[in-house]
């Protein structure tokens, strides 16, 4: 067995039953790299799964990425396994191979099953709001440090979806700790995220239109659903909305909400699955028949008989990873708050603040979306970024225009590693935050890999900006 993380001076064995054997681990037939996984306390009885790559990066020894995936009830091992981490195996993979655009290349980078009942992370689900499942992960994160000796690292929360409430939530529960020996967030990298004030204004609302006009040689609704969504977009003033409030800069709030009565939403849904019975909500370019899933799809069916990937006995060992109380590990769960309907009693508002406390602690905060996600509109992400204030101003000043460009490499190796490069997106960066639009899914280092690798690089501290090609800050080897 190698001895953990070659940089460190002193070992101990605290880890060494987190080991993962590559050979023990079924159908990865390739070298992962070092990597240990299991379970460590989450507090209150619980166990938190997470799955830990030391990088192997000099420039990298001291950094440490967190991620976690949204949902909230989401499996990590979705972004590890599909997105960002070392094993590839998307939907339509035959079978797994080495991810070339692995984020441990950059970082050591732990994937952790958060909060308690997500994956593998089991245990009494007690969490009210967000601000208990934030308490969860620093209970599971000093275990981890205490275990791995992983102290005076610097810290960058990243995550998706409901990440735009995990990761300020986890964020500022460790900033106000005051303990940079253990939490010394330096910063944050959120993809497609639920934002502050979205539902309660109606925001998403406002960018359906627009939506539904610039994918509409893709969506292929007929004639007559396309009069509905316009007429209703009259009806609810939402162009109108859209226009004024997608200002740069921003008008001031107090902001008028629009009224969530307004159909459009299901108006636009109930045309596009009427032209695209296989629309991927994630990815609107999708089109039938479905892709396999080795994971399994949360929103969709699976073929009889189906067993996840990470179901399997042998996986289990391999990571360590016991279930109880449960027969099958699940891509997603449905509830993780105790609230009578299982969702968490959310509060906009202090939403608001801890990602304010995140911008204004780091100045170090990338917020990006792709413009193929209906899942969580990316302009509606933007107009929110416009509500925000954050280091003594609101919203951005002035309009997100410049080149996100991604260094291009050559085509070699197996087929599915190849990835975009060049001109790919736009974006702005004022005050400490940068928002970027490119062309990409939900799970956007799923669709965009080698973008997300720049992020990463350039949220280190490793590349001076996003707006040139340049070079990679390591040798890719392509």
């Amino acid at each position: 067995m190698r001895s953990y993380n070659q940089f460190k001076l002193v070992e101990t064995d605290r880890w060494q039953a987190f080991y993962v054997e590559q050979s023990a681990l079924p159908d990865v037939t390739f070298n992962f790299g070092e990597s240990y996984a299991g379970y460590l306390s989450g507090g209150n009885g619980s166990q938190m799964f997470f799955w830990y790559f030391p990088t192997t990066n000099p420039a990298g020894k001291n950094d440490t990425v967190i991620w976690t995936n949204g949902g909230p009830g989401c499996s990590s091992l979705g972004g590890l396994m599909q997105e960002n981490g070392p094993i590839s195996w998307r939907p339509g993979q035959a079978s797994p191979v080495a991810n070339p655009w692995s984020w441990h290349k950059l970082a050591n980078v732990v994937w952790v099953d958060y909060p308690i009942g997500t994956g593998y992370s089991h245990g009494s689900i007690t969490a009210q709001d967000d601000s208990d499942l934030a308490q969860q992960f620093l209970a599971f994160w000093d275990s981890f440090t205490t275990t791995f000796e992983m102290y005076n690292h610097r810290l960058f929360i990243s995550s998706e979806s409901y990440g735009g409430v995990h990761v300020p939530y986890i964020s500022a529960t460790m900033i106000a700790q005051g303990d940079n020996t253990r939490f010394n967030v330096q910063g944050g990298l959120m993809y497609s995220p639920v934002m502050p004030f979205v539902k309660e204004l109606g925001l998403d609302l406002a960018t359906i239109p627009t939506f539904a006009r610039y994918w509409q040689p893709v969506l292929n609704i007929p004639s007559d659903g396309r009069v509905n969504v316009e007429e209703m977009s009259m009806a609810c003033g939402l162009d109108l909305y859209f226009r004024e409030h997608l200002a740069f800069p921003p008008p001031a709030q107090p902001w008028e909400s629009i009224n969530r009565s307004c159909p459009i939403f299901e108006e636009f849904f109930s045309n596009a699955i009427n032209a695209n019975n296989c629309l991927n909500v994630y990815h609107v370019p999708d089109i039938c028949p479905v892709q396999f899933n080795v994971l399994g799809d949360p929103a969709l069916p699976s073929p009889e008989g189906f067993v996840p990937w990470p179901s399997r006995p042998d996986v289990r060992q391999a990571l360590h990873a016991t279930l109880q109380n449960a027969t099958r590990w699940h891509l997603c769960q449905p509830h993780v708050f105790d609230t009578v309907n299982g969702t968490a009693h959310y509060n906009t508002s202090d939403h608001a603040a801890r990602m304010r406390m995140l911008i204004e602690h780091t100045n170090n905060v990338i917020i990006a979306s792709g413009t193929a996600d209906a899942a969580v509109f990316p302009n509606g992400t933007a107009i929110a970024i416009q509500h925000l204030t954050w280091n003594g101003a609101q919203g951005f000043q002035e309009h997100p225009g410049e080149a996100f460009v991604v260094p291009k490499h050559k085509r070699g190796g197996d087929v599915t590693t190849w990835a975009g490069g060049g001109e790919v997106g736009f974006f702005q960066k004022e005050r400490g935050l940068m928002y970027m639009q490119l062309l990409a899914g939900h799970q956007l280092p799923q669709y965009a890999p080698t973008a997300a690798f720049r992020h990463l690089e350039y949220l280190l501290g490793r590349v001076e900006g996003v707006g040139d090609a340049g070079n990679w800050s390591i040798d890719m080897g392509r």
